[in-house]
């Protein structure tokens, strides 16, 4: 084609009536979400005959809060979190800070058995036991 075009001057391409240019999200076709479709880079301009363009938003994609230990959605008992897009729905909630609270206790008995043939002779035995708990934090 640059051979065809060689020697004429260059024209900008005029556009018909009735052709509108609108910006789409390349995942669902759909418009796109400011802030969550450009931030997945998935935005680009397509051109329409007016009354077809599209009128959904887009739902492919969505905007979540994950928590920053797990990387899964975030639970209202997650410390730290950060916003991300999100498009796969398989991804679950986080099971780090589930609202269970894992409470550890640690048991000390101490028993002294003294024996007392021929000499005196005495023991001390020390039993620890951990024992871990979940309660359900309010």
């Amino acid at each position: 084609m640059s051979r065809i075009h060689k020697d004429l001057p260059y024209k900008d391409f005029d556009r018909p009536d009735g052709i509108t240019e609108v910006a789409v999200c390349s995942k669902s076709g759909k418009l796109p979400i400011e802030g969550v479709c450009d931030s997945a880079g998935t935005v680009y301009t397509e051109y329409f005959a007016r009354g077809s363009e599209p009128t959904e938003q887009c739902d492919h994609h969505t905007s979540v809060t994950l928590c920053a230990e797990s990387g899964m959605i975030a639970t209202p008992y997650c410390p730290e979190t950060y916003e991300s897009v999100y498009v796969d729905d398989s991804i679950g909630y986080c099971t780090i800070h589930d609202g269970t609270q894992h409470v550890e206790v640690t048991t000390t008995v101490t028993t002294t058995d003294t024996n007392t043939t021929n000499s005196t002779d005495t023991t001390n035995t020390t039993n620890t036991t951990n024992t871990t708990y979940n309660t359900t934090g309010d």
